[in-house]
């Protein structure tokens, strides 16, 4: 006694089918690829992240450096600031001596020499 399914031969398969198994071979084939070539990024990241770790100590030496320079220039135009004071004092003293009564009949003087000296002579 057979079953009818052992007498039944395979039914051939279509056109549409035998193109999906061979596109389907097809992806499988390159999710393949896919995933040996994140493998290998993979490896290439952890092998740039372990040369950046190797850095660490020498950037927070630099960090410390540049840190140390900072404060120095915030502790510098505290003592420069007093010196610029000193500055503007000393110039506004100058200006206000150009401009003492003295200074101003001084010019005016010049300029009665200088219409003078442009007055015909008789």
């Amino acid at each position: 006694m057979t079953t009818q399914k052992e007498a039944q031969p395979k039914p051939q398969l279509t056109y549409f089918e035998k193109q999906r198994d061979a596109l389907i071979s097809e992806i499988a084939i390159s999710m393949e690829s896919v995933l040996n070539n994140v493998n290998a990024l993979n490896r290439s990241l952890e092998g740039a992240i372990a040369v950046g770790k190797e850095f660490d100590s020498v950037a927070s030496l630099w960090a410390n450096f540049y840190d140390g320079l900072a404060q120095q220039d915030q502790l510098r135009p505290q003592s420069e600031g007093d010196g610029d004071a000193e500055e503007e004092a000393h110039e506004d003293a100058e200006n206000d001596q150009e401009n003492t009564p003295a200074t101003q009949e001084t010019e005016v003087n010049e300029d009665q020499m200088d219409v003078d000296a442009e007055a015909p002579s008789s």
